[in-house]
């Protein structure tokens, strides 16, 4: 089934206007075997069996386009080749063959079997379809070969397919079902230099994602991919995952929305063979809402025994999502430690939490008591969650599965926590971020170091515009100042504060600002370790700001005034020497020179050099 979406004309006004279209099949070789040819049966090679066996029903229509149906009725006969010419009017930018059914070679996995296979007149292949199902296939070519191949295995009722004039342009084999599809590009040899081409793909069904596996690659590479890529996109234009270089091992990413909006795009030199790749769509869960008989403030229900201390509701789902609720029912008890693996199934993909609420302890800070610490599959901490809060509080991990380990202590019980969790999109960059209504923290990369070449940007914003943002910077590893750091800007792009070099000293830095925005850079420096920062939203933030701005300007005042005094004294010493009154008052005109017209602008700075870049621009350089 084909399906169409409406693309946003402010957000992809840039993008060419193709039109959308949707694929899946499964990649094999047309290329006709020594066996295929050998067992090759038309109905130019003479026999009455042999014209029975490729009887088919193919009629042309006045569109220039026409239909093809093998076998005319009952099922097709084993040990069979056939082949038929299609062609459209060469006007046409393409062909466009819509598959009414299939059924052709199932439980195959590359078409190994049975299958229709399609190439050029001159013999270059494809692609093969095999199957179950409807299929919509786009190829950038007026005429094709269609070649049915059968083995002993598997008898099916063959196929149906109208074939007609492409009305768009378009420059790759794009192969589309209602469940699926595949994309090659270019369809043979290689892509051209400036390309700019899009595709969008997405199913008709509501709370969908997408699921993409790149089977082989061959984009010239650059840092950041910045010469050639491929590149998957939001519908509003939000990048989620960029890609180049040469690779013949499947690389998969999960897309927790649809449709998505592929683009790929080459420069002026250097090109390759492209790409292939399939995806499937996958049903999305609905975040389920919290217990209505449970409520942090449920302080009255009796406590548990020994024997149900780790009791809990705890639903994974089979596919990507579930939720955990502590305990089961009351307050924790003392001295307490539980431990669940949270596990989307999901390989490739994220995992994102969200809390409903939690009432884990009554000290907010350092989780010096009761804690819900998160970790890795071999136990390294990432973070430990504690307090009360009744407001959603939301984390991302860039793994598919972490332990949660609760742990309590013998001087608080409380409610403990409800969460949902669920598989998202692949986290770009890979770094951990936890947001809620009160602040948050980021730590980036969350293990290892980050690459030589990186850039990757967050935005940190409160809805209460009193309210400014109070950032502590617990620890930085970030060496080569002058190629890496992480720059805070204004939400309009003005320069505010540079974090580089390395320290394990936790520092607090207050912004006057309630929305941020962090960006990383990296143009070649040696890779450190990065960088954790923790984030609140507080007036004090907005108070102690302006405050540091009123006292660096009483402290230019001081040193002026200070300066004026020295430079008095001087001259009142020199004229009771008798010295001569000019050199004093040239040393007075000096001072005058030096004084500043106006006070510095201690908001930020506004230096060219230091505003954020629309995209990374690097140079070529040789790769060996």
């Amino acid at each position: 089934m084909l399906v169409s979406f409406a693309l946003p004309g402010a957000a992809l006004a840039s993008l060419p206007t193709r039109a959308p279209v949707e694929f899946a099949s499964t990649p094999n070789s047309a290329e006709m075997s020594t066996e295929d040819a050998t067992r090759k049966v038309t109905m130019n090679y003479g026999t009455t069996e042999a014209a029975a066996r490729c009887q088919a029903s193919q009629l042309a229509d006045t569109n220039g386009g026409g239909s093809l149906q093998y076998p005319v009725k009952g099922l097709y006969t084993f040990n069979t080749v056939c082949s038929w010419n299609i062609t459209v009017s060469p006007s046409a930018p393409g062909m466009l063959l819509s598959f009414g059914w299939m059924d052709i070679g199932i439980d195959q996995t590359a078409c190994e079997g049975d299958a229709l296979k399609l190439s050029l007149p001159n013999g270059t292949s494809l692609w093969s379809l095999c199957g179950l199902g409807d299929k919509t296939v786009s190829l950038p070519y007026n005429a094709l070969t269609i070649t049915f191949v059968s083995y002993n295995t598997y008898q099916g009722g063959g196929f149906s397919l109208k074939y007609s004039p492409a009305t768009e342009s378009t420059k790759s084999i794009d192969i589309r079902t209602s469940n699926g599809g595949a994309l090659k590009f270019p369809p043979t040899g290689n892509y051209s230099n400036n390309e700019r081409l899009y595709w969008l793909v997405g199913s008709n069904q509501p709370n969908m994602g997408v699921r993409v596996t790149v089977h082989a690659k061959n984009i010239e590479f650059s840092p950041l991919c910045g010469f050639d890529s491929l590149s998957f996109y939001t519908t509003n234009a939000r990048l989620m995952q960029k890609i180049c270089g040469t690779s013949t091992g499947p690389e998969e990413f999960f897309f927790n929305f649809s449709p998505l909006l592929l683009v790929f795009t080459s420069d002026e030199d250097t090109v390759g063979s492209g790409f292939y790749l399939t995806y499937t769509f996958q049903k999305l869960p609905t975040t389920p809402m919290p217990p209505s008989t449970t409520s942090v403030q449920a302080k009255s229900s009796p406590r548990p025994t020994e024997a149900n201390k780790c009791s809990s509701i705890y639903n994974p789902a089979p596919s990507s999502s579930g939720e955990l609720l502590f305990p089961a029912s009351g307050l924790y008890s003392f001295h307490t430690s539980c431990s669940w693996k949270i596990d989307t199934g999901v390989q490739y993909a994220g995992l994102a939490l969200t809390f409903h609420w939690m009432d884990i302890d009554n000290v907010t800070k350092h989780c010096r008591g009761n804690s819900l610490t998160a970790t890795t599959m071999n136990h390294e901490v990432l973070y430990e969650f504690c307090g009360k809060d009744d407001t959603v509080l939301n984390a991302t991990f860039p793994l598919s599965s972490i332990y949660l380990v609760f742990t309590s202590t013998s001087k608080y019980q409380g409610a403990g926590f409800y969460l949902t969790y669920t598989a998202v999109s692949n986290p770009l960059p890979s770094a951990l971020e936890i947001s809620g209504s009160r602040g948050g923290a980021l730590q980036f990369p969350l293990t290892g170091h980050y690459n030589s070449y990186a850039y990757h940007e967050w935005d940190i914003a409160t809805n209460d515009t009193k309210k400014g943002i109070r950032i502590t910077m617990e620890r930085k590893d970030i060496p080569t100042c002058s190629l890496a750091s992480l720059k805070v800007y204004t939400k309009n792009g003005t320069f505010l504060q540079r974090f580089c070099g390395s320290s394990q000293t936790p520092k607090t830095f207050d912004f006057a600002h309630h929305a941020l925005r962090l960006i990383f850079t990296n143009n070649g420096a040696t890779p450190g370790d990065g960088f954790r920062l923790e984030y609140r939203f507080s007036k004090d933030a907005m108070n102690r700001h302006h405050s540091r701005i009123a006292m660096m300007a009483i402290a230019s005042c001081v040193l002026l005034l200070t300066f004026s005094m020295v430079v008095a004294v001087v001259c009142k010493r020199r004229a009771a020497r008798g010295n001569q009154r000019g050199t004093c008052n040239s040393l007075k005109h000096g001072a005058q020179a030096q004084r500043p017209t106006a006070f510095p602008d201690f908001q930020g700075f506004h230096a060219t050099d230091d505003l954020p870049p629309p995209y990374v621009q690097l140079s070529k350089v040789p790769l060996e």
